[in-house]
Parts: C-alpha cells; sequence; structure tokens
C-alpha cells in the first residue's frame, strides 16, 4: 500500500474542501453538495472526511435549515438558557443531517465501483450531554464522565468488490454488531483493512481480523 496520496478536510456545514496532493494529481472540488463530482488520478486513494457533526455548544450551526425538522431547538451557545427539549432537538437535528452527509458519502463511493474497491470507516470521537443531571457537552474525565459522553457508533461499509478483494466476510462482521469496541481499536483496524503492513500494527485491535478468509 501506498502512502495516503490524499487527504480531505471537510468543514461539515458548509462543505468547504482542501485538498493536499501526494504521488499524483487531483482536481480541486467544486462547493456545493457533498457528493459533488471529483476527479482524481490516483492508483490508491484515501480520503478523509473531518465533520463538525454534533459538536456543541452551538448544534444549530451546524444543519442546513432544511434539516431543522425537530422543533423547537436551541439557538444559543449558552444551552443552559434553553430547555432540555430544545437543545435536545438541536442535537437531534444534527444527527439526521449525518445520517445524509454519510449516505451521499456512500453514494458518492458507489459511483467508483465499476473502476476501485470503495469502502467507508466511520467513527465519532466523542458523544455529547445534553443536560441530564445539568451536565452539558463533553469533556469530564474518563472515570466520571456519562456513558453518553464516552459511547459513539462505529459504522463500516463495503462495496461488494472490496469485500472480494479483501477476503472479509460480511457475516461475520454484522455477528460483531453488539461487541464492545474502543478508539484504541481505529487505527489497527483501519491499518488492516488497507492491508498496510507495519511493525506498530496489533491483529488482536484489529476488529476486521478474524473476520478475513485465508485468500
Amino acid at each position: 500500500m501506498n502512502p495516503a496520496a490524499a487527504k480531505w478536510i471537510t468543514r461539515h456545514r458548509r462543505h468547504r474542501l482542501h485538498a493536499r496532493h501526494h504521488q499524483g494529481r487531483c482536481a480541486r472540488p467544486a462547493r456545493g453538495d457533498v457528493a459533488a463530482q471529483f476527479r482524481f488520478e490516483f492508483a490508491q486513494l484515501v480520503v478523509v472526511l473531518h465533520q463538525r457533526g454534533s459538536h456543541g455548544p452551538a448544534y444549530y450551526k451546524r444543519v442546513p435549515d432544511n434539516f431543522r425538522k425537530f422543533q423547537p431547538e436551541c439557538k444559543s451557545n449558552a444551552l443552559q438558557e434553553c430547555s432540555r427539549e430544545q437543545v435536545v432537538n438541536s442535537f437531534d437535528n444534527t444527527i439526521l443531517y449525518t445520517d445524509y452527509f454519510l449516505a451521499q458519502a456512500i453514494q458518492w463511493l458507489k459511483k467508483s465501483e465499476t473502476t476501485s474497491a470503495p469502502a467507508l470507516l466511520y467513527v465519532s470521537d466523542h458523544g455529547e450531554s445534553l443536560g441530564e443531571n445539568n451536565v452539558y457537552l463533553h469533556g469530564l474525565p474518563y472515570r466520571v464522565a456519562p456513558d453518553v459522553q464516552k459511547r459513539v457508533p462505529w459504522i463500516t461499509w463495503l462495496s461488494p468488490r472490496f469485500e472480494k478483494q479483501s477476503g472479509l466476510i460480511n457475516t461475520c462482521l454484522k455477528n460483531k454488531t453488539d461487541s464492545p469496541l474502543t478508539h484504541d481499536n481505529y487505527f489497527h483496524s483501519v491499518l488492516g483493512l488497507m492491508n498496510v503492513s507495519s511493525e506498530v500494527y496489533q491483529e488482536k485491535l484489529d476488529v476486521h481480523a478474524n473476520c478475513r478468509s485465508k485468500l
């Protein structure tokens, strides 16, 4: 596996993207929809999307107007000045938009299935407290932080071609749906997913390792 060919960072709300290219050429993306048409000229490519997502306190700033389905919402950075219903509604709107964002990313990847073997791995860095016991946001020491700050989603999507190429067994991965994971698994799972050889790789932390058939 070659070093990462490019890194894309998207600033969630405005979809501003910046390109840093290496070992190849890539066209600067147009502004607009997440699934806008990008032209890549790489044999191997890793795309990194960094989302503001559901990061507080300004949840209301994280979504376009047409995704404000849950009302009334909190339109203040001072969450304690809003009702809990308003805070939860604002947060739920960000989840709704993230769902759309990921669906668009997958649809974009699917467009390249005839010429490549795309896959997507998504994980949040932390959860958020929304006023439970008068606690907001995140960042409490791990020992005392509530579960809502520590339990986050991990989503894996693999194209059929990637499954075949990597030897990963989908049914095996689905059986891991309720298995406990931590961010410690992420680094090693990415290396394993991309078939990267490294002395720092630990197979026991690779969530995909025992779901790979012997090719």
